[in-house]
C-alpha cells in the first residue's frame, strides 16, 4: 500500500515522494484512516497525508465495476472532494484532495492534524464555545452549497468518469412520504388529517426539483462528520454526497442531526441562530433564499420529508438506544420542532396535525422517558 501511495503523491506533486510506515487514524466501519509522514518530497508535497480505504462491509465485495457497495461511497467522495477542492479557489470546507487509486480503493488527503469535531464541543462543558462552533458549522454548509450552485456539471463530470452509481429513485408524486405516515399513524391507532396526500406531493415534488435551491449536499453532515481546524470548520466522510435540494444539509441543526449517534437537546435560541447564518451564506449565490416565504416554506418540507423517513412505524414499535439518546426521545423531540414549524410558518398543517396526534398518543403509551430528552452536555449548567 505504502509503494502505490508514493507514486500517487509522486505523479501528484511532480516528484519523488517517499512516506513512513501508516499510523492509523482510524478502522472499522465503511473506510480505513491511515496517517503518512512523509520522509523526501518536492518543496510544494505536504509534511503528512492521510489515505481513506475503502472497506466492504459484511458481504459487500470491493469491485469499481459495480454501482454499489464500497466503491460506489468511495467513488463519492472522490468526485465530492475533488470538485470541491478545484472549485473553492483555495478555501474548500473539506479536507484538500491530492488523488486517489481506482483499483487499490483508497484517496490521499489532507491531513487536518489533531482535530476534534464538532461532537467533542456538544459533549464538553463550554456552552459559549459549542454554540459558537454550532453556528460555525452551519455557516460552512451555507457557504458549500452556495460555492456549488450552478456547478452540477462539473461534478457530474468527474463522478461519471469513476465508475457506476446506483440509479436515482423517480419521483412518485409524494405517495412514499404519504404512505410512511400512514403507517405511523395506524401503529398507534390514530386518524391521518385530511390533505397530507396533496401536501406530501408538494414536498416530493420541490425536492425532486430544488429549482434555484439545486446544490451539492453532504447528505449525513452531523457533528462527528466537522471537525474544529486553525483553519476553520472542516466537513469530512463524504460518502453519500451528490446533487440534491440544499436545505436537505440546512436543516440537520433545525431537526437535530437526523443520521447522528451524537443527538441531545439544543437549547430553543440555538437552532434559528444556526439557520440564519446558513441562510446568509446561501444568499450570495441563491438570491431566492431572500424570500422570506420561498425560503421558509422550503425548511418546513425538508423537515417534513426528513421526519417521516427518519421514524417509521418499526421505528415507534421498538425502542433501543442509539449513541446518547434512544430513538423515542428522538421522535418526540422531533415531532414537535416539526409541529411548531407548521404554526409559525403556516405551512403543512394537515402534516403537523398528524404528528401531533402520533405523538399524543405516544406520549400516553410510552414510559416519561421517552419525552425527556437531556440537552447536549455542553448546555446542561445553563439550563
Amino acid at each position: 500500500m505504502i509503494t502505490v501511495v508514493e507514486k500517487l503523491l509522486s505523479e501528484r506533486f511532480e516528484g519523488k515522494v517517499r512516506l513512513d510506515t501508516a499510523e492509523e487514524v482510524r478502522s472499522g466501519g465503511r473506510s480505513k484512516v491511515s496517517r503518512y509522514h512523509v520522509l523526501e518530497g518536492p518543496q510544494c508535497a505536504p509534511k503528512s497525508v492521510i489515505v481513506k480505504q475503502a472497506v466492504a462491509v459484511g458481504r459487500e465485495v470491493y469491485d469499481p465495476d459495480l454501482p454499489d457497495g464500497p466503491a460506489w461511497r468511495l467513488f463519492n467522495e472522490w468526485a465530492g472532494l475533488r470538485f470541491l477542492t478545484e472549485t473553492s479557489g483555495g478555501a474548500s470546507p473539506t479536507p484538500r484532495f491530492y488523488a486517489g487509486d481506482r483499483d487499490h480503493g483508497l484517496l490521499a488527503l489532507e491531513d487536518l492534524g489533531a482535530s476534534k469535531g464538532l461532537d467533542h464541543a456538544l459533549l464538553g462543558a463550554e456552552p459559549d464555545y459549542a454554540e459558537a462552533m454550532l453556528v460555525a458549522f452551519a455557516a460552512t454548509l451555507g457557504r458549500m452549497h452556495a460555492l456549488t450552485i450552478g456547478k452540477q456539471a462539473e461534478f457530474e463530470h468527474i463522478r461519471g468518469g469513476l465508475g457506476p452509481r446506483r440509479s436515482n429513485a423517480s419521483d412518485d408524486g409524494g405517495k412514499r412520504l404519504a404512505t410512511l405516515l400512514r403507517d405511523m399513524a395506524q401503529v398507534v391507532g390514530v386518524e391521518p388529517a385530511l390533505g397530507i396526500d396533496e401536501e406530501l406531493r408538494v414536498v416530493a415534488g420541490h425536492l425532486a426539483e430544488p429549482g434555484p435551491f439545486l446544490a451539492y449536499l453532504h447528505h449525513d453532515p452531523c457533528p462527528d462528520n466537522c471537525l474544529i481546524t486553525d483553519d476553520g470548520l472542516k466537513l469530512i466522510d463524504f460518502e453519500f454526497g451528490g446533487y440534491g435540494h440544499a436545505l436537505g444539509d440546512g436543516i440537520y441543526g433545525r431537526i437535530h442531526f437526523p443520521t447522528c449517534w451524537c443527538v441531545n437537546r439544543l437549547p430553543q435560541h440555538i437552532p434559528p441562530k444556526m439557520q440564519a447564518a446558513y441562510r446568509a451564506e446561501l444568499i450570495k449565490c441563491c438570491p431566492e433564499a431572500e424570500d422570506d416565504e420561498l425560503f421558509y416554506r422550503a425548511v418546513v418540507e425538508a423537515c417534513a420529508a426528513c421526519v417521516i423517513k427518519s421514524h417509521n412505524a418499526l421505528t415507534l414499535l421498538e425502542d433501543h438506544r442509539w449513541g446518547i439518546s434512544t430513538m423515542r426521545q428522538r421522535a418526540l423531540l422531533r415531532f414537535d420542532i416539526f409541529l411548531k414549524m407548521t404554526e409559525d410558518y403556516g405551512h403543512l398543517k394537515s402534516t403537523g396535525a398528524t404528528m401531533q396526534s402520533i405523538a399524543n398518543k405516544l406520549r400516553a403509551q410510552w414510559p416519561a422517558e421517552a419525552d425527556a430528552m437531556p440537552y447536549y452536555p455542553a448546555f446542561r449548567t445553563q439550563i
